[in-house]
């Protein structure tokens, strides 16, 4: 778990969607992912791309259909991650 942030802190949180820009954001900025939402019927070429996100602290992995992800986006093109 993430330590509590100081008091006075602000909180930022975003939301980020599409193979390729959450690949290159952890390339960037490994551990910046607190939650990770994976299409459960995503593609085996996908899931691969994905292989050092999956399980890497302290990021949750929650595997949802593709109709959660796209509520979760607000229809955006979210390529099932």
């Amino acid at each position: 778990a993430r330590p509590a942030p100081a008091a006075g802190a602000r909180v930022v949180s975003h939301r980020v969607c599409g193979i390729n820009t959450v690949v290159q954001l952890h390339a960037a900025r490994p551990g910046a992912f607190e939650r990770l939402y994976v299409q459960a019927d995503l593609g085996a070429e996908r899931r691969a791309r994905l292989a050092p996100l999956l399980g890497a602290p302290p990021c949750a992995v929650a595997t949802v259909p593709a109709e959660e992800l796209d509520r979760l986006t607000g229809g955006a093109r979210h390529q099932g991650v």
